[in-house]
C-alpha cells in the first residue's frame, strides 16, 4: 500500500529541514571563528571623581577598613575630653586611626592643631604632604609644619613639560624611537624589520622604570621602591625623625619623606601622595609602601582638601586693583570726552565735503591774509547795479546822493549804509560780520 500524498510531503519537509539544521551546524562547529578581545574603556566614573579608589580597594582587601571624605570636618569634631586633660574626643575618629591628609598644607592651624595634636599623642597616625594645589587661597601658616620646623626648599631643577619632550617621551613609550633603531639593525643584518609597537593612551600613566627611591624602613629588611613624583624638598629642625628619605641634589641631601614620633603616634611627612593615585600605586613597592605606613588596628582616612576660595574673598581680596582699574577708566573716559582738540580717535566718513566747507575755508584764508576786500567787493558791485537800474544817472551822483537812494529805496540807515558801501578797512571781525549783514539787507530790499 503506498503513502498517502499529505505524507510524502511532511516527510519531504522534514528532510528539508534537518538538511539545513545540518549545514547551520556544521557552519557552526567548523566554520565560524570566535575571537575574544578586550578593548581597555579607561577608568570608571567612580575612578575618575576618587584618585584614591585603588588605594581603597587594596587595603580592603587587606581587611582594612578606610573612608574617604571630600572635607576636614571629621578634624574639626575633635575635641578636648572633659573628664581628661591629656585626652580628646574624637568622634568617629578612632585613637589608632590613620589619617592621610591630601592638599592640606596651610590648613592645621588653631582649635583643629591643638586637638590633632592630642590625638597624636594619644597613639594616632598621620600621614600628610607638603603640597596643596589651593595653597593661594590661604594667609596663615600651618601651625603643625611650624611645629615640626618643616619647611619647603623649592626644586630648582624643575621637570620639562615642553612640546618636544612630551613627543619624545611619548615615543619612547610607545616604542617608536628604539622600534626603528632595531629595524635599521635587522635590516643591515639582513633579517626581517619588526614593526614598532602601538601607543596606547593608557601607556601615558605607566610606571616610571628608572625614576624611584629607595625607602627602607625600620621594620622591613629589604629596601623599597618608591616614586616620589616631581616637586618640592622640605627642610625640618624640631624634632629628630623616626625615619628619614633622602635625594642626593646639586652635591647635598634633599628630603623626601620623613617620620617623627609624637608621643604614642607618628607624623609622616612626604613630598607627593601622588605614588598612591590610582595610575601609580601599581607600580614598583607603592602599595606595600601605604600598607607599612598605616596604623592596621585602625581604620584608615582619607581626607581630601578641595576648598577653593569664595568668589566674595577674591573680589575682597582684589578690591584695591579693581577701585585702581575703576578710576583710571574714570579718568581716561573723561579725558576721551575732551573736544578741545578734537576727538581722541577721529571718524572716517567716506563721502562728498559739502560745497559751503569750500566757500568758509576760501573765507577763512583770505580773512587772514588781510584780503577781505574780495569777500565783499562782488556785493557791493552787486548792490551798485541794481540801484543803476532802479536811479537814471546813479553811476555819477555823489557819495551823499547815492546815499539817499539807498534811504529811500531801503530802510537802512545813511551812516550804517556809508560803512557798508564804502568803507575800505575792516578793523574786527565783528565789524566784518555787520557789514555783510547790512549788505545783504541793502540787496534784498532793493
Amino acid at each position: 500500500m503506498l503513502p498517502s500524498t499529505s505524507h510524502q510531503q511532511q516527510l519531504i519537509v522534514i528532510g528539508f529541514v534537518g538538511v539545513i539544521v545540518a549545514a547551520l551546524l556544521y557552519v557552526y562547529f567548523y566554520l565560524l571563528e570566535w575571537k575574544e578581545e578586550e578593548i581597555n574603556l579607561g577608568y570608571s566614573v567612580e575612578a575618575q571623581r576618587n584618585s584614591m579608589l585603588a588605594a581603597q580597594l587594596f587595603l580592603a582587601r587587606q581587611d582594612v577598613a578606610n573612608e574617604r571624605v571630600i572635607n576636614f570636618t571629621l578634624l574639626d569634631n575633635v575635641y578636648p575630653d572633659p573628664q581628661s586633660a591629656d585626652k580628646v574626643v574624637a568622634g568617629e575618629l578612632g585613637e589608632l586611626d590613620t589619617l592621610v591628609l591630601l592638599n592640606a598644607r596651610g590648613t592645621i592651624h588653631g582649635r583643629r592643631f591643638a586637638n590633632l595634636w592630642r590625638w597624636l599623642e594619644g597613639g594616632g597616625t598621620l600621614i600628610t604632604t607638603i603640597e596643596n594645589p589651593y595653597i593661594g587661597s590661604l594667609r596663615r601658616e600651618d601651625e603643625l609644619f611650624q611645629e615640626l620646623g618643616v619647611a619647603l626648599e623649592q626644586d630648582d631643577r624643575a621637570p620639562d613639560f615642553s612640546l618636544t619632550s612630551i613627543v619624545d617621551e611619548m615615543e619612547k613609550l610607545s616604542g617608536k624611537k628604539d622600534g626603528a633603531d632595531a629595524g635599521r639593525g635587522e635590516a643591515e643584518d639582513g633579517q626581517q624589520e619588526k614593526p614598532p609597537s602601538t601607543f596606547m593612551f593608557s601607556d601615558a600613566f605607566a610606571c616610571r622604570e628608572k625614576n624611584f627611591v629607595e625607602v627602607v624602613l625600620p621594620a622591613d629588611v629589604s629596601a623599597l621602591k618608591v616614586d616620589f613624583g616631581h616637586g618640592d624638598f622640605f627642610s625640618y629642625d624640631h624634632y629628630f625623625p623616626e625615619w628619614l628619605v633622602t635625594e642626593e641634589r646639586d652635591g647635598g641631601a634633599r628630603t623626601l619623606a620623613a617620620a617623627f614620633p609624637i608621643g604614642a603616634g607618628r607624623v609622616v611627612i612626604l613630598r607627593s601622595a601622588v605614588m598612591w593615585h590610582n595610575p601609580f600605586i601599581q607600580c614598583h613597592d607603592h602599595a606595600y609602601f601605604l600598607w607599612s605606613l598605616i596604623n592596621r588596628r585602625g581604620k584608615v582616612w582619607f581626607l581630601e582638601n578641595r576648598d577653593a576660595p569664595s568668589l566674595f574673598s577674591l573680589l575682597l581680596r582684589h578690591l584695591p586693583y579693581v577701585f585702581v582699574a575703576l578710576c583710571l577708566s574714570l579718568v581716561l573716559t573723561v579725558w576721551s570726552a575732551l573736544t578741545r582738540f578734537g576727538p581722541v580717535f577721529g571718524l572716517a566718513e567716506i563721502s562728498r565735503r559739502s560745497f559751503a566747507e569750500h566757500i568758509r575755508a576760501s573765507a577763512t584764508f583770505l580773512w587772514q591774509n588781510s584780503r577781505y576786500q574780495l569777500l565783499v567787493g562782488d556785493l557791493r558791485i552787486a548792490i551798485e547795479q541794481r540801484l543803476a537800474d532802479k536811479a537814471r544817472g546813479y553811476e555819477k551822483k555823489s557819495e551823499d546822493e547815492k546815499l539817499q537812494y539807498i534811504v529811500k529805496f531801503t530802510s537802512v540807515e545813511a551812516e550804517v549804509a556809508r560803512i557798508a558801501l564804502f568803507k575800505a578797512d575792516i578793523a574786527t571781525i565783528n565789524e566784518f560780520v555787520q557789514i555783510v549783514r547790512t549788505l545783504k539787507e541793502i540787496k534784498d530790499n532793493l
